[in-house]
């Protein structure tokens, strides 16, 4: 760690050069915005899942009444190619669980009096949980996990907003964030710091947040002057300024990042963004502060630009009059997180009064939204966004259906939960048959042939009937000669996932049906938007829509068996 500490300039000579303006052009024509903006904590934070990752690879589960835990844990998600995820009244919906299922880990920072065990504890993805007595142990904890030979940053463990952009200036410089109260040193943190007296150590935050008391108190411990507290303090007259100042310890940038300073979730959400783009997070709310942060990125040659708001406290507007100021009055696209172009509505000018003898031509109506069905021909790139230059997050095989409105020569689907889009030249109008394997047809053939079969609860013997494990592990060891797990949750573990987009016949579907996470019940996809299973005690084996509510609400995952 300390080598790669090393290989970036410490703090304080990036203090020392933020003196020194940086050159480069107000911003270039090219620039690339993008504006990240859900209704509820919750959308926002999913749109930034769908933005980053394909698949969410480390999830970590934070309290969403508390700033704290999420502010020290957001540096360990920034350097672990992680996203947040807030709990409120000790709850998690069952669209939460869909999206805490489907992170490859999943981990807990905070104690269980806000986010109990409970929540967690029957969760396959589960790895554990980082808690302290309080949240200056917490904050501990998290900082010898990321790494004990980092440098340090304290900000107030009482008072969000000075804080907020402290997580992405720690995870660029590789710092520790330590938490402080505004007029005490806790124990705990007073035995950190007696621990770490060879590290730098600077303050976020003015006296509103952490007292000079305090500070000198912090040097004092660590065995450093005291009267220097006021050279080693980043701060503004409010958080805003606040922001902007850490952004100039950050230190040159190409790119920035501007959430929302009203509440505490958004600059948090926005640290993995900040952690893969290497940009500040910059706070605004207000037309105001809008003004004066165009004045302040003038000078530094941005050339991505991404605006993140949960409602419109930071509005689409606020970031278009940036954008465009710094853009030399140039009309800037704002797209959101599928590439779409973002309709800023502008002040509307005066027109004209129209000559008496040519009255003002009618606005033609918008060209209505066409939509598309069709099968996937050979394969298909799945993109990000509506065009080629966007990420490919996977591939559909052939004969795959693909419906839904068509942007730009792209049709728009749903792929593992997030909106992605599909070539139209990857398609054909008319079915496209893709042969089955004698296995899979066998298969296939065999589950229809157990339709109305008995629902016999631990059976897999044809001659007394089936639950849902034993009718998929029955039909694979007699028709593939594969012996498959025997319960369903173990079951789940057999073959390789695939999408719910991509299915074949043959794959197996698994189902949280007493709400949740936890899978409690399999059955087999036959094709054309079909499941047969081992329903119930009164159904027996049945076969159903896979899109209707019930399935597409509690499906977890789905395995291919055969290659």
């Amino acid at each position: 760690m300390i080598n790669k500490f090393m290989k970036k300039a410490a703090l304080s000579t990036m203090i020392c050069a933020a003196a020194v303006s940086v050159s480069g052009p107000s911003l270039a024509a090219g620039l690339n915005v993008a504006y990240i903006n859900g209704k509820t904590v919750d959308e926002t934070s999913n749109l930034l899942d769908g933005y980053l990752f394909d698949q969410v690879e480390n999830l970590f589960i934070v309290s969403g009444e508390d700033y704290a835990d999420a502010l020290t844990g957001g540096v360990h998600m920034g350097e672990n190619n992680g996203s947040l995820f807030f709990v409120n009244d000790k709850k998690i919906d069952e669209r939460g669980y869909k999206r805490i299922t489907q992170a490859e880990n999943v981990y807990v920072i905070g104690g269980d009096a806000r986010i109990p065990d409970s929540l967690v504890k029957d969760l396959d993805n589960f790895r554990g949980r980082i808690a302290g007595a309080n949240r200056y142990e917490t904050a501990q904890l998290v900082a010898n996990i990321v790494g004990k030979d980092r440098n340090i940053l304290i900000t107030s463990g009482e008072n969000f907003p000075d804080a907020l952009s402290a997580s992405a200036l720690a995870i660029q410089k590789d710092y520790n964030i330590i938490l402080t109260g505004k007029n005490q040193v806790p124990a705990s943190t007073k035995s950190y710091l007696e621990r770490n007296k060879d590290r730098l150590v600077y303050f976020i935050g003015g006296e509103a947040a952490i007292s000079d008391n305090v500070k000198k108190e912090i040097l004092s411990i660590m065995g450093k002057n005291p009267n220097d507290y006021n050279k080693v303090t980043i701060a503004g007259k409010n958080r805003y300024e606040t922001s902007k100042a850490v952004a100039e310890a950050f230190g040159p940038f190409n790119n920035a990042i501007i959430a929302d300073g009203s509440q505490y979730q958004d600059a948090l959400l926005g640290t993995s963004l900040a952690a893969k783009k290497q940009a500040p997070m910059i706070l605004a709310t207000s037309p105001r502060q809008a003004e004066d942060l165009t004045n302040y990125l003038s000078t530094k040659g941005l050339s991505d630009v991404y605006g993140i708001s949960t409602g419109d406290k930071f509005s689409v507007q606020y970031l278009d009059t940036i954008v465009t100021k710094l853009s030399g009055s140039e009309e800037v696209q704002i797209k959101d997180t599928v590439g779409k172009v973002i309709n800023v509505e502008k002040p509307a000018e005066p027109a004209p009064a129209p000559s008496p003898a040519e009255p003002a031509p009618e606005k033609p109506a918008p060209a209505p939204q066409t939509s598309f069905t069709g099968w996937v021909k050979s394969s298909a790139a799945v993109r990000s966004g509506a065009d080629p230059s966007y990420k490919k997050v996977g591939t559909l095989s052939q004969g795959t259906k693909v419906y839904g409105a068509v942007i730009n020569n792209y049709v728009r689907i749903e792929f593992n939960g997030s909106t992605r889009y599909v070539a139209v030249s990857d398609l054909s109008k008319t079915e496209v048959k893709v042969e089955k394997s004698s296995t899979q047809d066998a298969l296939v053939k065999g589950a229809y042939g157990y339709l109305g079969a008995r629902y016999v609860w631990g059976s897999a013997n044809p001659n007394v009937g089936f639950d849902c494990s034993g009718l998929m592990y029955h039909l694979y060891q007699t028709h593939a000669g594969i012996k498959l797990n025997r319960n369903s949750a173990a079951m789940a573990s057999n073959g390789v996932q695939v999408s719910r987009n991509n299915l074949k016949p043959g794959d197996l579907m698994f189902f949280a049906t007493g709400g949740g996470s936890r899978i409690s019940h399999v059955g087999m996809y036959v094709g054309d938007g079909k499941l047969i299973h081992a329903s119930s005690p009164s159904t027996g084996v049945k076969m159903d829509n896979i899109n209707s509510s019930y399935y597409v609400n509690t499906f977890v995952t789905a395995r291919r068996i055969l290659n």
